[in-house]
This record gives C-alpha cells, sequence and structure tokens, in this order.
C-alpha cells in the first residue's frame, strides 16, 4: 500500500534521529516521535491546523521530505485501526419501535428467538475506527 523511501542513514543523520532536538535549545522537537516514525518508513499523517481539516496520509510521491517546520501543519503516527461489520435489527415491544446496531461478532441465528426482534435493516456495513 505505501511505497516507502529508504534513506541510506550515516552517523551524522542517526545522532539527528536520535537527538531530534531544537537546535542549541537542549529540547526535543514538537514531532520528535512522528519524524522519527517517518525516518523508518512508518506511514504518518497530517492536516492543515488552521482548517482543522481530516487527517490525510503522508504520500511519499509529494516531496521528498515533509515539511516538519511549517505552523500551519499538523503531523502524527497513523494510528492503527480496526474494521468493524455490523447490521441494523429493528425492534418492537407491543408499544414502541427501536433500532439496535448488531455487531458480527454478535451475531447469531437466537436473534430471530428474541420475541422483539421483528428483522434485519438493510446490508451488513463496514466501518474503520481507531484503536
Amino acid at each position: 500500500m505505501y511505497e516507502h523511501i529508504f534513506i541510506e542513514m550515516d552517523e551524522a543523520m542517526q545522532r539527528a534521529l536520535d537527538g531530534l532536538e531544537k537546535v542549541g535549545t537542549g529540547t526535543k522537537h514538537k514531532h520528535h516521535d512522528v519524524i522519527k516514525a517517518w525516518a523508518e518508513g512508518r506511514p504518518i499523517q497530517y492536516r492543515l491546523s488552521y482548517k482543522s481539516s481530516e487527517w490525510l496520509d503522508w504520500d511519499y510521491g509529494y516531496i521528498t521530505t515533509p515539511q516538519f517546520n511549517d505552523t500551519f501543519i499538523d503531523w502524527r503516527i497513523r494510528p492503527k485501526t480496526e474494521t468493524l461489520r455490523y447490521t441494523n435489527a429493528l425492534y418492537f415491544n407491543g408499544i414502541k419501535y427501536w433500532v439496535e446496531a448488531i455487531m458480527e461478532h454478535e451475531f447469531s441465528l437466537d436473534l430471530s428467538a428474541d420475541k422483539e426482534f421483528v428483522r434485519c435493516i438493510g446490508d451488513w456495513q463496514t466501518i474503520e475506527v481507531e484503536k
């Protein structure tokens, strides 16, 4: 899915990555962990901070180096995600109707044995959520 840039590290580059300090301050860069992840070829994401836009995957084809010092761009390591599958179920208790999401791992044929269960509504849906 991702084509990573492989960089041959020399001693100076490794020292810079190990420290990732702001020159002369002795404090770590605010994106220290992201810069290190990028250097290791792990996926990272960015968004425009002044727009509070959604997080987008960094595409290594844009330019060689992400602009980690740009004050208008937020950076993060792409979080791990989990894929969930669910469907909606319609219930009726004799007085009112309601809908509940039924997760795939909770679904069973015994659902139809529930006296209040009417039927499933729609197809199975898939959603990606951050862990």
